[in-house]
Order: structure tokens, then C-alpha cells, then sequence
């Protein structure tokens, strides 16, 4: 049988401090991510209002993208934050949220028809 040493008790300490340092960590990169989404939510409704004061033509389809398809699906990636087995896992939602929105902004720039003015 083998003898148990006087580290345990100090080995299940700092197990618990890492564990209580990891629960705090991990709370606070959710809070981050949440407030990054509805930081991309307030970004993407701004433009808004400034692409129908730049561009004269009919911006029907563009303001329907930006403001009905980007901020319903950035909506639904920040209702993701609170289920609880993506809160380990805010990494793949940030990642997926930045092809997302990349994808988003190639797509807007492509459908876009801009001044010659603007060139």
C-alpha cells in the first residue's frame, strides 16, 4: 500500500484556484463575445442611413441584406452565447461570426453600384 504525502491536500488547492481562475476566464471572454455581436449589430444598422444618403439609386435590396438578413443572423449568433455548450466554445462563434461578416461585406460590395464620383 502506498502512503499518501502531505501534497495532496495542496495539490486540490491549486486544482481548485486554476479551476475558479478558468470559471472566471471563461466568463468574462462571453461577456466580450456577446458585446462584440452587438457591437457588430450597432455597426451594420448605422451604415444604413448613410448608404441612403450617399447612393441616389434604389437601395431596396441592400438595406433588406443588411438590415433584415446580417442582423437576424447576428441576432441568432449572440442567442448562441447563452446556450451552454457553446460558452467553451466562444473561439468557433467568433470565428464563424468574422466569415460571416467578411462574407457579408464581399457580398455588399458586390451587389453595390457606386458614383463614379466615389472611385
Amino acid at each position: 500500500m502506498r502512503r499518501r504525502s502531505g501534497n495532496s491536500s495542496r495539490t486540490s488547492a491549486t486544482a481548485r484556484r486554476s479551476c475558479a481562475f478558468a470559471a472566471r476566464a471563461a466568463a468574462a471572454e462571453l461577456r466580450d463575445t456577446r458585446s462584440t455581436v452587438l457591437l457588430f449589430i450597432a455597426v451594420s444598422s448605422s451604415f444604413a442611413p448613410l448608404d441612403v444618403w450617399l447612393f441616389t439609386e434604389d437601395l431596396t435590396r441592400l438595406l433588406v441584406l443588411r438590415l433584415g438578413l446580417v442582423n437576424a443572423v447576428l441576432v441568432a449568433f449572440l442567442a448562441l452565447t447563452f446556450a451552454p455548450w457553446l460558452a467553451r466554445r466562444t473561439f468557433l462563434l467568433t470565428f464563424a461570426i468574422t466569415i460571416f461578416y467578411v462574407g457579408f461585406i464581399a457580398l455588399f460590395n458586390r451587389y453595390r453600384r457606386c458614383p463614379a464620383a466615389l472611385h
